[in-house]
């Protein structure tokens, strides 16, 4: 959208000002502003790479004050092994956050570029009789943010009415796992608007076998041959859109695949966490139960939980999108009309399904694992798995330790 509307630009301004604040966004918003035009575009901004710098600074001089406060907090249900695992969690998570925001810093320009075609992508398919929307997709997103907030807000809550830890103790718990969950669901704006580009050109590409296929039907009937310039316009330009779309999705995954290789494990990590202190009452009968501990570690995970699944099932939509509407059964039936009759439009369908033979469009963290709904089913499997050899270790010890008490009143 070269010249959005009034409530784009607000949406585009808003979710800047929001990512900004969290360093998420190194770059600034420029718009020329003329009599009748408003062009907008995303360029460098020093101050935001020296404010993702300063927060650096600050959290890792915050992390020597928040950590040894940690290794002294008590709290209910606590053991050796939650004290270790907490202490470990919280070492990773400023690690994590720290190293995220450096890695911004050093790739502003391909952020840059990413986020300059998401604003002008609308621009080209206004070529297109009748372009998608993009509006309820944006609507979708408001919601979908919405709901992260609220149930990160409930987390808090219930953390502070549990622990009673204050601003400190909840930027100890809940600074890393935002700042995770709003990367995530940055990735999961960016694949979202990503997502309709493609199912626009599905459809125009469609248009274009149908109508293509009806028209070269029509020609052998009454044996005359005509070449339609304006339909090869349309083929190329189409073919032109598709390149740059696959252009840009490589650098979505190229800029956010180190960003969740670091992420991916700290999820797991918390999951396994809170998923045995919720559990950790059922198979200890020692522990006390309490309410307010059980809603808060349950809001927790589902915190956790919610944006990598969201990501996942939108990367595989995406994958089904390039893979089944571009495929080469489609090419190559309109390429079988079209070749016979029309030298100068079959010669450009032939090398546009090439061109879709040989792109390989994947999300994927530093090539180490696909980002899909494979990946999410993986990390519940595997949390499930490590949470019974925890919970086994742990039981094993209270009876061990509970034996040698015997022993020795005996």
């Amino acid at each position: 959208m070269a010249y959005p509307s009034r409530w784009t630009y607000r949406a585009i301004l808003w979710c800047h000002i929001i990512f900004k604040i969290m360093g998420l966004s190194p770059i600034s918003i420029h718009y020329e502003d003329s009599k009748t035009k408003r062009t907008l575009f995303f360029g460098r901004s020093k101050t935001g790479i020296f404010y993702n710098v300063f927060l650096t600074i600050s959290l890792v001089a915050l992390s020597f004050i928040t950590l040894p406060r940690l290794y002294h907090r008590s709290y209910l249900n606590q053991s050796s092994l939650t004290c270790v695992v907490e202490m470990v969690q919280a070492a990773y998570g400023v690690l994590m956050v720290t190293t995220i925001l450096l890695c911004y810093v050093f790739k502003w320009s391909i952020q840059k570029r990413i986020c300059n075609y998401l604003v002008h992508a609308e621009g080209q398919f206004r070529f297109f009789r009748e372009p998608i929307s993009i509006y309820p997709t944006l609507r979708k997103l408001l919601i979908i943010y919405i709901v992260q907030t609220i149930v990160c807000i409930s987390a808090v809550v219930t953390e502070e009415i549990s622990f009673h830890n204050g601003p400190l103790g909840w930027a100890l718990d809940f600074l890393p796992t935002a700042f995770a969950a709003n990367i995530l669901f940055q990735y999961f704006s960016v694949i979202s608007l990503m997502t309709v580009n493609f199912v626009r050109a599905n459809e125009a590409f469609e248009s274009v076998c149908r109508s293509s296929i009806v028209d070269s039907k029509s020609l052998n009937r009454c044996r005359r041959v005509f070449v339609n310039c304006s339909m090869l316009q349309y083929l190329r330009h189409l073919r032109n859109i598709y390149d740059g779309l696959c252009e840009v999705t490589d650098e979505i995954s190229q800029f956010y695949s180190f960003p969740t290789l670091i992420i991916v494990p700290f999820i797991f990590y918390s999951l396994i966490f809170n998923l045995y202190y919720l559990l950790q009452p059922l198979f200890d009968s020692d522990m006390d139960f309490e309410l307010s501990n059980f809603i808060n570690t349950a809001t927790l995970i589902v915190y956790l939980m919610y944006d990598p699944g969201l990501l996942t099932a939108k990367i595989t939509i995406i994958l089904k999108e390039v893979g089944l509407h571009f495929c080469a059964r489609n090419v190559g039936e309109c390429f079988c009309w079209q070749g016979k009759f029309r030298l100068a439009f079959g010669k450009t369908l032939k090398q546009f399904s090439l061109q879709l033979l040989h792109r390989q469009i994947k999300f994927s963290a530093n090539d180490y694992f696909n980002l899909d709904n494979s990946l999410f089913q993986s990390i519940i499997s595997t949390v499930m798995a490590y949470l019974v050899i925890l919970i086994q270790l742990e039981t094993g010890y209270k009876s061990s330790h509970d034996c040698q008490c015997n022993c020795t009143i005996a």
